[in-house]
């Protein structure tokens, strides 16, 4: 991700120059979604000169940032679009960095995921999910149709089930103490 800040930069630079064309400005676009900073990209399609907002992949750009910031699934709106040879490889990059990034979420939230639910988040067909979770050490329930994700080890399960214990400890002091008249 280094090099792709170092190419922001580089790109800003030249807008600021006022020496970014059509294709320098998609790229800082596609770049800014990958980087995750939707509101720079935000504020680039609002600063950018109405000719520019005619062309159909800088308007697609902007739609994919939409999407990004209302938490919405973007694989199928990215593979069913086709990029420009410079754009292309940023997108590829934009889909694994998206589905790593929900699969960390999810495992964070769920310990079982029904694979229906699983490739709705990813924005994939359930086979693509099932191989995406079993690559990813999480174990498939043919019966329920699931996937479980791996145990945790280490101290963050540990640190999780002591504060869940002490969060329960609380909850049952306070309700003793709601009773007492």
């Amino acid at each position: 991700m280094d090099a792709v800040r170092s190419s922001v930069e580089q790109l800003e630079a030249l807008e600021i120059q006022g020496r970014g064309g059509p294709e320098q400005l998609c790229i800082l676009m596609a770049q800014y979604l990958l980087l995750d900073e939707l509101t720079k990209a935000r504020l680039l399609y609002k600063r950018a000169a109405a000719t520019l907002k005619d062309i159909r992949e800088f308007h697609i750009l902007f739609d994919l940032c939409k999407l990004l910031w209302q938490k919405q699934p973007i694989t199928q709106f990215v593979t069913n679009q086709a990029w420009s040879p410079s754009i292309q490889p940023i997108m590829t990059k934009l889909i694994e960095t998206f589905q790593e990034k929900t699969m960390v979420l999810l495992s964070q939230s769920y310990s079982v995921i029904k694979m229906d639910e699983l490739a709705r988040a990813l924005g994939v067909s359930s086979e693509k999910a099932l191989s995406f979770g079993i690559a990813r050490n999480w174990t498939h329930n043919s019966d329920s149709n699931s996937l479980t994700r791996p145990e945790i080890k280490g101290t963050q399960g540990n640190e999780e089930k002591v504060q869940l214990q002490q969060l329960t400890e609380v909850v049952v002091h306070l309700e003793k103490s709601m009773r007492k008249p």
